[in-house]
């Protein structure tokens, strides 16, 4: 089969880490692979050993940040372009002689569009959370429930990462939840301290705690700060780290953040160290993983820290309970609690038995649910009933 896949981005973020994933991990036999970006950037370079890769400028996303009058001026005048990168996947689909379509983001349609314009069989790939919350941040100009009928009609079978990426599609009978892989290099690596320790020329003595993510709102970086000053009151040997890229939009609220670093007096125990492609290694240095998200479909980096045997707390948001079982691979707590994620976090850094036990629960957890071989497998399968 000929399978072409539409990335909404060339970036590296969750999405693209999963597609990546699938892509290196197929039965090369029996499935050829085409990628479809929206642009240059790092995710090419990357895939390219597995896929042949096209780029096209036009392909822009239907679901957007803006709000309001904004959002309706986006929706207007990205029209030209979904229907420019529409037909220009449907002649790929023709010249590559294409099976099936795969879009491995609810963010573009076009993809959906030349799949149905061509009569081959279309996976959508649900890692979004369509929901009316405040929190969710896109913003479909035609409403949530048209936006929702619009993914069921044209969506042969949609794949959900998780179940409540799943209920927001009520009544959809053609939906499947497939879990999001942990790369085998994170299962493979031992906790180890020095090399991280001696980067950020820390004492022995220790501990460290980080979230790793993206420096924007809905993933709770000003929470989890809070909830830092909280902690230190009653630890003194704690550094905080905070490990991710901030999207140019958001360079006020990194700023802000900066801002609570030095009213909290966290400026010696708070490091911001950017994006890095050695995660891990950070993730074996850590004493505990902490993801305040206010909204998350999934929460790929609670799977990654399990798979290392790191303990993990998370908020009661989308997906992320079903990631971290409470009280035996780590913590749930509610979204926007500091003083309780605190408490959670000085629960474990106080029990080293304790947090060495969820760790290692994680670990087998992860081998049981989250795995490449599964991930790969299910998708494989679904593709093969579409075939049939």
């Amino acid at each position: 089969m000929n399978i072409l896949y539409i990335s909404h981005s060339a970036d590296l973020y969750g999405s693209e880490q999963s597609l990546l994933l699938l892509l290196k991990n197929l039965n090369q036999k029996e499935f050829t692979s085409f990628v479809i970006l929206p642009k240059e950037g790092p995710l090419r370079e990357i895939i390219e050993p597995y896929a042949k890769v096209e780029v096209i400028p036009s392909l822009k996303p239907w679901l957007t940040l803006h709000k309001g009058l904004l959002c309706f001026i986006y929706n207007i005048a990205t029209i030209p372009f979904i229907l420019w990168s529409t037909l220009k996947i449907v002649n790929f689909i023709k010249t590559h002689d294409i099976d099936l379509v795969h879009t491995n983001s609810l963010v573009t349609i076009s993809g959906a569009l030349a799949a149905k314009i061509s009569n081959v069989p279309h996976v959508w790939h649900a890692r979004e959370l369509l929901s009316s919350s405040s929190l969710y941040p896109m913003n479909p100009v035609l409403g949530l429930k048209t936006v929702i009928g619009i993914i069921q009609r044209l969506s042969d079978i949609i794949i959900a990462n998780s179940n409540a990426t799943k209920n927001c599609f009520p009544n959809s009978s053609n939906i499947q939840v497939v879990y999001n892989p942990v790369d085998n290099r994170f299962i493979t690596t031992s906790p180890t301290k020095t090399k991280l320790y001696h980067e950020l020329e820390l004492p022995s003595n220790s501990l460290l705690v980080g979230q790793i993510s993206q420096i924007i709102p809905i993933k709770g970086c000003d929470i989890f700060i809070t909830a830092a000053s909280i902690v230190k009151q009653h630890i003194s040997n704690v550094t905080f780290i905070s490990i991710g890229g901030t999207p140019t939009l958001r360079q006020t609220y990194k700023q802000q953040l900066k801002q609570m670093i030095y009213d909290y007096n966290l400026q010696e125990s708070f490091r911001f160290l950017g994006l890095r492609q050695d995660i891990p290694d950070i993730l074996s240095a850590l004493d505990l993983l902490v993801l305040p998200s206010r909204s998350e479909s999934f929460g790929r980096v609670l799977v990654e820290a399990s798979a290392v045997g790191i303990p993990i707390i998370g908020t009661n948001s989308g997906g992320i309970p079903e990631i971290i079982d409470h009280s035996v691979t780590g913590f749930v707590v509610p979204p926007n609690r500091p003083e309780i994620l605190a408490q959670a976090m000085i629960t474990l850094l106080q029990n080293k038995a304790v947090a060495t036990k969820m760790g290692q629960k994680g670990k087998e957890r992860v081998k049981s649910y989250f795995t490449i071989d599964k991930y790969t497998n299910d998708i494989e399968n679904i593709y093969h009933n579409l075939a049939n």
